[in-house]
């Protein structure tokens, strides 16, 4: 090889070494790692080999303890966080979908942190789960193998409560990036649509199908916010229960980066709430919005399996998916 051949290789070399540390080839690296990670525990039962610590641990929330499952390199580097909030699942923090997705985040070079969302496991929307994010949000940010940059991550009931949170006053300059995955934007319009059965989309009343089990959740919950169990109409306090529980009354005090996603087929939530969010954040803190039509609610399972008819669709939206979450990272 002449000088002039070996002057090209090195700087090829030197180019390839220097593109593998820039932001975006880091994220997007580190996205491949999380999607094989959660693909073959999800398929296989199979770990990505890096050691990693898994804890139970516990800090103030006011005059109340909050009690987390925090996920870490087992090394003694620092690493960007992310807080991911269960929703209204009966297993809460250790919800076994969550468990799996903080490990692989974790084992791809994040601190994960799953704080127990009370009110919200036994499905009741509570300003106090605001607050226990806010709690963990702080816990995150003190602990010296955090590098400092903290994200935060929604999932159905709990992705408005997110936003709620990060919009606070105490944490809202820091916060480096938040997620909606199938949440609401206005709880006055979600109510309706669990009530009535339908949602509105351009003006037309569309009919949609509620999940039973949220049906009756939601008619007990209403219920006891009702002072008098024979007064139907709401008054301007429980109306003001439900703003400090809403998206779209908060939207403008947010300050940081936003992703949204939701799936057409959703019976928790519909969703236009997630269209009707994405429309009102302004276009330089949105950094991703879609709709997903090829996995059910939150369970991306059905992506892992598909037939060579729906083989373009399902390459489609795997691809939306990746794009989703590296949009998450690269803001860390």
């Amino acid at each position: 090889m002449n000088r002039k051949s070996l002057i090209i290789v090195l700087a090829v070399i030197l180019l390839l070494v220097a593109a593998s540390l820039t932001k975006p080839v880091q994220a997007g690296t580190r996205t491949i790692t999380l999607f094989l990670d959660m693909g073959l525990n999800y398929k296989w039962h199979i770990t990505v080999p890096r050691s990693i610590s898994a804890l139970e641990v516990s800090y103030p929330c006011g005059d109340r303890t909050v009690i987390a499952n925090l996920y870490r390199p087992d090394d003694r580097c620092r690493y960007p966080g992310i807080i991911l909030a269960h929703g209204a699942v009966k297993d809460g923090k250790d919800d076994q979908a969550l468990v799996l997705a903080a490990q692989g985040l974790s084992r791809a070079g994040y601190v994960a942190l799953v704080p127990q969302l009370e009110n919200l496991r036994s499905f009741r929307l509570h300003t106090d789960d605001i607050e226990t994010l806010v709690a963990s949000f702080q816990y995150l940010l003190q602990q010296e193998f955090v590098s400092g940059r903290i994200g935060m991550v929604g999932i159905c009931l709990s992705a408005p409560l997110v936003f709620l949170a990060a919009a606070d006053g105490t944490i809202s300059e820091d916060v480096a990036v938040i997620s909606s995955w199938g949440g609401y934007y206005n709880i006055n319009d979600w109510l309706q649509a669990v009530i009535t059965e339908s949602y509105i989309d351009q003006g037309q009343a569309v009919p949609w199908e509620p999940r039973p089990t949220l049906k009756a959740a939601t008619h007990e919950w209403l219920n006891e916010l009702l002072p008098d169990a024979s007064e139907k109409a709401l008054t301007e306090e429980i109306q003001q229960t439900l703003d400090n529980l809403s998206p779209h009354s908060k939207v403008g005090q947010l300050k940081t980066k936003i992703t949204i996603i939701h799936t057409a087929n959703d019976d928790v939530i519909p969703w236009v709430e997630s269209a009707k969010l994405a429309e009102a954040i302004p276009d330089d803190q949105k950094v991703y919005f879609k709709i997903f039509h090829r996995f059910y609610h939150t369970n991306v399972k059905q992506l892992l399996s598909t037939s060579l008819s729906q083989l373009a669709d399902t390459v489609s939206e795997v691809t939306g998916f990746y794009l989703y979450i590296c949009s998450i990272l690269y803001q860390l």
